[in-house]
């Protein structure tokens, strides 16, 4: 089963800066799972908490409380920009996530050295999809 993470509709839950400059950030995240290639072969939908580990992060946010509906987000690797980030995903070397929550007063962008992006608990079902069949 291959695995896809929406970051429309996740919800942020927890946010942690340590010491050491590292970012732990937890998302209660909208997943697909397919057997094909999630959002493109029929599959399914539901929530799953993964949590996104960022080494020596920047970090420049506009935090009015959390948890928070996230509206628009993607995660930026060079010249590429995962708007479907799959589960699980790691990468060294220069990224970026950018997040816009529903109120538009509340956002963050971090900057890291790598990220690590693992499951956190397990895949809740909440829909059938079938992209095919999408106009």
């Amino acid at each position: 089963m291959n695995y896809a993470i929406e970051l429309h509709d996740s919800e942020c839950l927890a946010f942690e800066l340590d010491s050491n400059g590292d970012v732990l950030l937890t998302l209660d995240a909208y997943v697909h799972r397919s057997d094909g290639v999630p959002c493109k072969t029929p599959g399914e939908g539901g929530n799953q908490r993964v949590c996104f580990l960022f080494e020596s992060a920047i970090v420049s946010r506009r935090f009015g409380g959390l948890p928070a509906i996230i509206r628009n987000g993607a995660l930026i690797l060079g010249e590429s920009s995962l708007d479907l980030i799959p589960l699980p995903f790691e990468m060294h070397g220069s990224c970026n996530l950018m997040l816009e929550f529903l109120d538009d007063a509340q956002s963050i962008y971090i900057s890291g050295k790598s990220v690590r992006v693992v499951p956190d608990g397990e895949f809740r079902f909440v829909e059938s999809v079938d992209f095919t069949r999408l106009p």
